[in-house]
Parts: C-alpha cells; structure tokens; sequence
C-alpha cells in the first residue's frame, strides 16, 4: 500500500470521526488537526466539548495498539488530555480505546486481555480492560463510547 493512499485512508477515518463527534455533540464546530505541521502538537480531531481529550485516530489493515497509544501519549504529554484513541481495522467494526484511572472508573470490568484479543472482544459487544506498563486502556466499541458523550 503506498503512503499517499494511507494518508488518503486515515484522512478519511478522521473525517468520519468528526461527522461522528459532530453529530453526537451537536456541535458543527468540530475538526481535522492539522497535520502538515509535525511542530505543532494537534489531536486529530479536536474543538468544543472535546477539550479533555486527546483524540487519535487509526485506520489500517491491523491495529498495533500498543504503537498507537506510545505515539498519542507522547504527543499529548504535558497537555493534560486524556488520550481516546479510535481505531478502524480494514473491513471490521471500529473501536474506542481510553486511558483509564482503574481505582476511579466506575463501569464494570469484563476482563483483561492482550492488545489484539482485546480490539477483537470490544468488536463484538464487550467492554475490556489492556494494560501496558502503568497505563489502563478501556478497549470497547464505538457506539458504546458515543453513548457515554453528552448529546447536543
């Protein structure tokens, strides 16, 4: 696959997450980050209502989530963002993962898994728990987060 067709393809899932969060928020003033400015630290989605939050989005063949939260930490360090990363895998249901604070989270775990096995489960319906290092991921699917967010 060449890199301009990646692009191509993350631009669109980026699009599709703005349409989304637009939507669920009632806000029209959500958008793409700019990302022709590697200096300038920018979510890919980003505006009103979504300012605690970090949000990455990543859409390929198979998801590294380990890879895809390094980098969205990284990038939101010292922001003081919560990182949300949505996560599209090729021809299957997308994903949301969050960073978690487990002694403060007041849903109910379902389990832990590996990265992959995890994106599989939240797939199908179920709300799981990753962890790597010292941080907590709440891998569950996408209609299941959008729930949770406040309607506009």
């Amino acid at each position: 696959m060449s890199g301009s067709f990646s692009r191509d393809k993350g631009a669109r899932w980026e699009r599709e997450v703005v349409k989304l969060l637009t939507v669920r928020l009632g806000c029209p003033d959500i958008y793409r980050g700019d990302q022709r400015d590697a200096k300038k630290k920018e979510p890919d989605v980003d505006g009103p209502g979504l300012e605690s939050l970090w949000i990455e989005c990543k859409s390929m063949a198979k998801v590294q989530l380990r890879a895809a939260l390094n980098q969205a930490l990284e990038a939101s360090a010292g922001t003081g963002r919560t990182v949300v990363l949505f996560l599209k895998e090729t021809r299957k249901a997308p994903v949301v993962a969050r960073v978690v604070d487990l002694p403060t989270y007041n849903g109910s775990i379902t389990g832990r898994f590996a990265g992959a096995r995890a994106i599989s489960c939240a797939r199908g319906g179920t709300m799981v728990f990753v962890t790597f290092d010292d941080v907590t991921l709440l891998v569950q699917p996408l209609d299941g987060f959008l729930l949770e967010l406040p309607y506009g």
